[in-house]
């Protein structure tokens, strides 16, 4: 097979933040990104402005506005992984039928929240805030962010002794535009860097490479995380970032909650408020719903929280379509 011919290195001890340190060297300019804002509704956004209870939350990826966008990377993927890993036919098999398997019952499917660099984009308000009572766009510090996904991931490497009960990526998203010869050189480059680099220098010392499950299960695993990044052209302008949870262990599947109508993976890490205070640059007020209301209660929530925050209204028209 051809992964019996890769070394087993089972007792290097791999950086856990390798993949996001990689990525980041590889795409300078996604990470220089000074400001990425959530749109979502005012009970999501209570969760983040509150430092007594804060706690990032992501969605289930099938629960998404367009349940099928998490597909298409997996398609990408299917259509490219024998070509660029020089998988054998057996290899390929079981690839194909674990990611069959995801396909049917959702296994590995992973949690995403989702961040545009658009601070005020009308395509944004109408896909993630309530039509009729409106909703906020959170700024987050993409900088503050970046460094506490860090931590989280550090801490929860060290405390479990290399078995964490999820992994964590703050990544950019890449488009699929078939029109755009440096879109899809991206997410060629993208996915080169998760399949040959990573998989290669990393993974394969996390695992037994002459085991046929173990191996295609940590192909279908980073396929799971390389899907998660990929969009569709039609989704461009929203110029998005996600920050994703893969569970690793079932048992923390319990963390999961029902937050406007969707279900939403809370990390269990407590956020302490300074790190809320810098993380949190921004809060804007949407175009619509009762604008009066919402600017309201933007001010209560900065009062109470001892928010440092800059507040914005947005004047956008707005027409519910």
């Amino acid at each position: 097979m051809a992964h019996s011919t890769i070394r087993n290195k089972r007792n290097v001890n791999p950086r856990p933040f390798k993949l996001h340190e990689l990525i980041a060297k590889a795409f300078p300019k996604k990470f220089s990104v000074q400001t990425i804002y959530h749109y979502t509704t005012l009970d999501v956004a209570q969760l983040f402005l509150n430092p007594e209870k804060i706690m990032l939350y992501c969605t289930y990826a099938k629960a998404l506005n367009d349940n099928q966008e998490y597909m298409i990377g997996i398609e990408y993927a299917e259509a490219h992984i024998a070509e660029v890993m020089h998988l054998d036919a057996e290899v390929l098999s079981e690839v194909k039928a674990m990611l069959n398997q995801l396909k049917n019952i959702g296994y590995r499917i992973p949690w995403v929240m989702s961040f545009s660099t658009q601070r005020d984009l009308l395509s944004q308000w109408r896909a993630y805030t309530d039509k009729k009572n409106g909703g906020y766009a959170i700024g987050f510090s993409f900088s503050e962010l970046e460094k506490l996904v860090k931590k989280i991931v550090l801490q929860k490497a060290a405390n479990s002794k290399g078995r964490p009960p999820y992994i964590l990526h703050l990544l950019p998203c890449f488009y699929l535009d078939y029109e755009s010869e440096t879109s899809m050189q991206e997410v060629s480059r993208f996915f080169k860097l998760i399949f040959n680099d990573h998989f290669n220098n990393v993974v394969t010392s996390l695992i037994d490479v002459n085991n046929l499950q173990q191996y295609a299960a940590a192909i279908v695993s980073l396929i799971c995380v390389f899907a998660a990044f990929i969009k569709h052209q039609a989704f461009k302008e929203e110029d998005e970032y996600r920050l994703m949870i893969q569970v690793c262990d079932k048992d923390y599947e319990k963390n999961v909650e029902i937050v406007g109508n969707k279900p939403r993976m809370k990390i269990s890490e407590k956020i302490r408020s300074v790190d809320l205070h810098k993380m949190i640059k921004e809060l804007w007020t949407s175009p619509h719903g009762d604008t009066d209301i919402l600017k309201s209660i933007a001010h209560f929530m900065q009062r109470r929280y001892n928010g440092k925050w800059l507040l914005y209204y947005s004047n956008l028209p707005f027409n519910g379509r």
